[in-house]
């Protein structure tokens, strides 16, 4: 099962990156919202792990995107940001996110909450 993770800092995409992968995932790593959204159309994850504040395209914005593209909209998003306010919450679980994860945060509760937006229908 595969997941796509798109944050700019290195170190916290490696972090996330290494306790996925360490629990079974193949996870593939973007730096920015141009270079994920350039894959999208190629490739779609089982989940998408998405900063919000990013240069460039920001996580809402991608959001946006793909809960409007019709090839992209049941693809599921959870939200891992440093913005812990309860509109920017709000707007992103509005905006279609499955979850909304606040920064700092345990890398077990991340894959704990990840596993469960894992599940394939003939499981």
């Amino acid at each position: 099962m595969s997941i796509f993770i798109c944050e700019d800092s290195p170190e916290m995409a490696k972090l996330i990156c290494l306790k996925l992968k360490s629990v079974g995932y193949q996870v593939q790593a973007f730096s920015d919202g141009e270079e994920l959204i350039r894959r999208l159309k190629f490739e779609i994850p089982d989940l998408l792990i998405l900063d919000v504040m990013m240069p460039g395209l920001d996580g809402k914005t991608i959001l946006k995107f793909i809960k409007a593209d019709p090839a992209l909209k049941h693809l599921k998003v959870v939200m891992l940001t440093a913005l812990s306010k309860e509109k920017d919450i709000v707007e992103c679980l509005d905006a279609g996110a499955e979850d909304y994860i606040t920064k700092p945060f345990s890398p077990a509760e991340l894959a704990s909450r990840v596993k469960k937006y894992m599940v394939r229908a003939d499981d």
